[in-house]
């Protein structure tokens, strides 16, 4: 049995004890344009209560949103009970309120394409000519766009989102609106639109999304957004690596970076890979200079920099220059404690040890015992 047969078992199950259910949203549009789910959602009459009571391997999923997670021949899918949503606050959470009506949860949904839904027998149920659209390639907000986008501004992205993962056209009042209330996506968590960009630069068509984001101007209301844009769509990247787009959105300003809540280590890779694209645009790269850095933050870097037609660096050589300088650091014949024994503080003694490193590293000094206490006589003079 597969996922889609296990869910429909799942629905048959949940309408022998007596309440309607349906396959909704993404699964629905995505299972009529052939393509691989990767969940299942599935709405019913039935309350997480009602589900809880009457079948096993039954997990909360958000019960505020009466929606669980019920496993069923080793498939998980998300049940929700219909529901009605409203009283937005901070332009993103709802008031949720249940319902017996299936028009009403659907009603509820953003773009016509995710307002379909499908019963166990493959019948679709089209309230706001979602097929049509489908068929068409085009992203229409369900009923009112303008107060689609002010109920819950993050659906503007998710447009764009579903152009870049599709590379359907979004339809003119529902990109209106969105022009209308992009300033919205200012008061968005930023670990939401993080998500969403993720899944746009990594998408299918990635430039047809971003440049939706520019052409809404929601780009002007997210710190970096706009300059990442520009890199992109001036010089046709396509590099599907978040931290790569990241490192251009804030080139000039790594501080900026502060407005996502990234990991200390997703961080600090996307400031290195800016600070070593100045680097590897040097005319002549000092192999000592890269020894800071890791070798796969030297190879992004250099991709990002070819790309903005920044430099051109042969990535073979630059990755042997790493090397052989990684291994001159850890094979240098005289250690930090022998060079203290010349030097009269600590802080003497770190930047006497730098240079030796510097020196040997950058083939101007042999890592050789003999010539470095030379060196380390002369520095002393």
């Amino acid at each position: 049995m597969n996922y889609v047969e296990a869910g429909i078992d799942l629905i048959k199950k949940i309408k022998k004890i007596g309440y309607d259910a349906y396959f909704v949203g993404g699964f629905v549009r995505d299972y009529l344009l052939n393509l691989a789910p990767n969940d299942i959602d599935i709405t019913t009459s039935a309350t997480s209560e009602i589900l809880k009571n009457n079948f096993l391997n039954v997990y909360d999923k958000g019960i505020k949103y009466q929606s669980v997670v019920i496993e069923n021949y080793g498939f998980s899918f998300e049940v929700t009970t219909y529901r009605l949503e409203s009283n937005y606050d901070d332009f993103r959470h709802p008031k949720v309120m249940t319902t017996n009506s299936l028009s009403d949860d659907l009603k509820r949904r953003d773009f016509t394409i995710n307002a379909l839904a499908m019963d166990e027998n493959y019948k679709i149920i089209d309230l706001f000519s979602g097929l049509n659209d489908l068929k068409n390639g085009t992203i229409r907000a369900v009923l009112n766009p303008t107060v689609k986008f002010t109920e819950d501004a993050l659906r503007m992205l998710r447009a764009c989102y579903f152009r870049a993962k599709l590379g359907f056209d979004i339809e003119i009042n529902t990109f209106n609106a969105i022009k209308e209330k992009a300033m919205l996506v200012k008061y968005l968590n930023s670990d939401c639109v993080y998500k969403e960009l993720k899944k746009i630069i990594t998408a299918k068509y990635s430039l047809l999304g971003l440049k939706a984001i520019k052409n809404s101007t929601i780009s002007n209301y997210i710190p970096g957004l706009a300059r990442g844009i520009d890199y992109y769509l001036n010089f046709n990247i396509n590099l599907n690596d978040i931290s790569l787009f990241l490192a251009l959105c804030f080139k000039d300003n790594c501080d900026e970076l502060s407005y996502y809540k990234i990991s200390k280590n997703q961080r600090k890779e996307i400031c290195n890979i800016i600070k070593l694209m100045d680097i590897l645009a040097c005319s002549n790269v000092e192999p000592y200079s890269l020894v800071g850095f890791a070798k796969d933050e030297i190879i992004k870097a250099n991709i990002l920099g070819s790309n903005i037609k920044l430099f051109k660096n042969n990535e073979v050589a630059l990755t042997k220059m790493y090397d052989k300088a990684i291994c001159l650091k850890d094979n240098l014949v005289i250690s930090f404690n022998q060079i203290k024994a010349n030097c009269n503080s600590i802080e003497e003694t770190k930047k006497l040890y730098e240079n030796i490193l510097r020196n040997v590293i950058n083939g101007k000094l042999k890592n050789n015992i003999d010539e470095i206490n030379d060196f380390i006589a002369k520095e002393g003079k």
